[in-house]
């Protein structure tokens, strides 16, 4: 008989570690933060020594690793629910999108309508019409200005 991805059974005891029965040697905030390990890496200064001892199988087999429990049409359900939602996101950042503009379109309207405000405000006020009169006559100012500093010696 052999085995495959469905008739193996895991059993715990044969590749776990057994349980230490020794007390637990952790002592609270006695690890390093980060700006302590680069201050002693850069100052030359020890680290305590770092385990990275691999582990390796003699006979390793890969039934588990590529386990997959789903048939066709799982995964189509799954491809088909991945587009609903990328098409659903697409959709919200356009809704989002238009919203921005309306938004910028409101603010601009706005702006001309308060521009309008203060054009006929001034029209109310003859200060549109003194400043045609003064830019059709600039000869006439010079010479009032000149007259005005000569009062003022």
């Amino acid at each position: 008989m052999f085995q495959t991805q469905y008739s193996y059974k895991f059993d715990s005891a044969k590749h776990a570690e057994p349980k230490s029965e020794l007390p637990s040697l952790t002592v609270p905030d006695m690890s390093y933060t980060v700006r302590e390990l680069l201050e002693k890496f850069t100052s030359g200064g020890s680290l305590p020594p770092i385990d990275n001892q691999a582990e390796y199988e003699e006979n390793p087999t890969f039934d588990d690793a590529l386990s997959i429990d789903q048939d066709l049409t799982d995964l189509h359900q799954a491809r088909r629910a991945v587009n609903k939602l990328q098409n659903d996101l697409l959709k919200l950042e356009n809704l989002k999108k238009e919203r921005q503009k309306e938004a910028q379109n409101k603010d601009a309207q706005q702006t001309i309508k308060e521009l309008q405000n203060k054009l006929s405000l001034l029209d109310n006020s003859g200060v549109k019409k003194q400043a045609n009169q003064l830019s059709k006559n600039p000869s006439q100012n010079d010479q009032e200005n000149n007259v005005s500093t000569e009062h003022n010696k």
